[in-house]
């Protein structure tokens, strides 16, 4: 009885906030519907009432006059009985008209009104810093499980805050490195912050500036920071001790790159299947922050599957700029050094030697188990994708092709996702970045 009651008042918002929705897609329909309808029945009312009087003469334009009227509650009292329509009409059309004079006041004194609804009613929320693709799809999702949430953006003019304000979320515009923005966007009451501003050193110091707000409440704030560089988060973690006590220990650094490769590698497991002492063979596409972060989880991932083992992980990467990037993972990750061996291919996609595949070779295709492409540009990955796959068809071979995509729509709808139960096991399959990666239990973990 104690869970039925806990989960009551967020299944409440949730269906408060579907309803709103609603309302907010189809609120200017249904008024301008509402609205003819009441002309109509009063024009009909004040044309039967006028057909009482003996002698009087009307026409259709003066009892659509007289109905138009009833919208500022000019109604004179009659001394005949008044058709059901009329009434109808004077009730309805007043309302109609307050409404619509309500929400053009609203929109007049919107970010007014944004701060006394966060003034009111915010506590236990989540404030979201950045109102990006990665913050308005934070901002959705933890709206669609009930959260409050609050959204910070500097930018007055960015046309995502009509959306974040649609989907039942407060937005403060404001800079949020300013402790008294903070303050507006009651993060002494707050649950967490999350920071998912473009600039890595804008979120370190929102984390900052948030930590020494003052508290109402008797626990610490939880701030989930984005840095999307691996080599700066982890210097950031190694030097916690020697920062100055601002409450650190409650600011976690995290990348949506490292989180992703994660996500795949629990969607698709990589190793399942590999014979004992048998050293695995991955071939991965385009060597960015997504290439980069997929490429250390699995190395991390085999260095704990193997044991005690000298089994190395052998993975082909194919780049423009391939040695050089393989030169920088092994100086970035000592770490690994005996876990991996790095092949590195040097090509350009548009270059003939990968278009008719003959970098598979130098690539050692006869033993991948899977290919990831992880090119930043869409068109890009799918591409290549589809000339890899093609090619090992050629060869007859049949391997899972996985394909980094940014959103879950666009090219991605052209083929499966990852994870796909139903899915043929080998073949191509995309994996929507920010889609699986922005999610608060991703993001809180």
């Amino acid at each position: 009885m104690d869970a039925l009651e806990q989960r009551r008042p967020a299944t409440l918002r949730r269906l408060w906030r579907a309803c709103s929705r609603w309302w907010q897609n189809w609120q200017w329909p249904v008024v301008a519907v509402l609205f003819v309808a009441g002309l109509a029945l009063g024009t009909i009312g004040y044309a039967r009432y006028f057909s009482q009087i003996p002698g009087f003469s009307h026409s259709l334009l003066d009892s659509l006059y007289h109905s138009l009227q009833l919208t500022v509650l000019e109604f004179n009292a009659f001394d005949r009985p008044l058709h059901w329509t009329l009434h109808v009409a004077r009730f309805l059309l007043p309302v109609v008209a307050a409404y619509t004079a309500i929400k053009a006041v609203g929109a007049l004194y919107s970010e007014q009104l944004q701060n006394l609804r966060v003034r009111l009613f915010a506590h236990d929320h989540v404030v979201i810093c950045g109102l990006g693709q990665r913050g308005l799809k934070l901002t959705r999702a933890f709206v669609a499980r009930g959260e409050r949430v609050v959204v910070v953006e500097q930018d007055a003019e960015n046309d995502d805050i009509r959306a974040a304000r649609d989907s039942g979320a407060a937005v403060l515009v404001g800079d949020a490195t300013r402790q008294d923005v903070l303050r507006r966007a009651r993060v002494d009451r707050a649950r967490s912050l999350v920071a998912v501003c473009p600039s890595d050193g804008l979120n370190a110091e929102i984390a900052v500036q948030a930590q020494r707000v003052g508290r109402s409440r008797g626990d610490r704030l939880h701030c989930h920071c984005h840095v999307d560089g691996f080599r700066l988060r982890r210097l950031i973690e190694n030097s916690r001790a020697l920062m100055p006590a601002t409450n650190m220990e409650q600011v976690r650094f995290f990348s949506i790159y490292e989180k992703g490769a994660e996500v795949l590698l629990g969607l698709e497991p990589p190793f399942d299947g590999v014979p004992a002492g048998a050293s695995p063979h991955f071939l991965i596409l385009g060597v960015g922050r997504m290439g980069e972060s997929l490429l250390v989880r699995l190395a991390e991932r085999w260095k704990e599957k193997r044991g005690d083992t000298v089994v190395k992980l052998r993975v082909t990467i194919l780049d423009r700029l391939a040695l050089g990037k393989r030169d920088f993972l092994i100086s970035e990750h000592p770490e690994l050094d005996g876990v991996w061996e790095l092949n590195p291919v040097q090509v350009e996609l548009k270059e003939p030697e990968f278009l008719t595949g003959r970098f598979l070779s130098e690539a050692g295709w006869h033993d991948v188990r899977r290919v990831y492409v992880c090119f930043d540009d869409d068109g890009a990955g799918l591409s290549a994708a589809l000339i890899v796959e093609a090619q090992l068809k050629k060869r007859g071979r049949m391997i899972p092709i996985v394909l980094r995509t940014r959103e879950g729509h666009g090219l991605a709808v052209l083929v499966p996702k990852a994870g796909c139960h139903d899915c043929p096991r080998d073949g191509l399959r995309a994996f929507p970045l920010l889609e699986q990666t922005c999610k608060p239990e991703v993001i809180l973990g």
